[in-house]
């Protein structure tokens, strides 16, 4: 099963609330601000064949096993990708950054097990036609907050959760920011933060 970290505290929600422009409610896929991001995303994947790729395998995420893929342009990371396995699913999340490293979009994908790891498929109650169920989000950041959250459903809100989801993916990504400088290829999680082998 997986383990998810634990939120900043709250006193960094009240950091950094300058108004930043919301996405519209019409049709935010057309805004300049998430069209400028897909453009970034565009020009990162189109680069990465040319960008230095490390790989870190990461302990503590899930017991089913965890990596990390790392694309740097010279010494500044421009793409993550955090890939896990679980007993009721796998999820991958890629994370985009600009030159000066600041995050600017996420995508989520994660696969959720019709039947679990270690379940038979008659010992449960399922649908003759029940499947695997694919989950994807994608979040977009403008100024580092969460401009558009986008879920391919019915639209997201503010008040549907924006600041948890903002600080938890916040942490999230510059959480793995720094473990992908460190030198180890092993890399394990306590809880609090990514170790390697030269830290108790």
């Amino acid at each position: 099963m997986f383990r998810k970290t634990a939120l900043l505290p709250v006193l960094l929600a009240c950091v950094g609330l300058a108004a930043v422009p919301q996405a519209p409610a019409s049709n935010p896929a057309r805004s300049p601000e998430v069209l400028a991001i897909r453009a970034r995303f565009n020009d990162v994947n189109a680069r990465q064949a040319k960008l230095r790729k490390v790989e870190k395998s990461l302990s503590g995420i899930s017991v089913e096993g965890a990596h990390l893929e790392v694309y740097f342009n010279g010494d500044r990371v421009e793409k993550l990708v955090l890939a896990a396995l679980g007993e009721s699913g796998r999820w991958e999340t890629e994370y985009y950054f600009a030159p000066n490293e600041l995050l600017r979009f996420v995508y989520e994908k994660r696969t959720n097990y019709a039947v679990p790891i270690g379940m038979r498929r008659e010992d449960l109650d399922l649908a003759p036609d029940a499947g695997d169920q694919l989950v994807e989000a994608r979040l977009y950041f403008v100024e580092e907050r969460l401009f558009w959250w986008n879920t391919g459903a019915k639209p997201v809100t503010v008040k549907d959760g924006y600041p948890d989801k903002e600080l938890e993916v916040h942490r999230a990504a510059y959480d793995l920011l720094r473990a992908a400088k460190m030198k180890s290829e092993v890399l394990w999680w306590n809880g609090t933060r990514y170790l390697d082998d030269t830290q108790p």
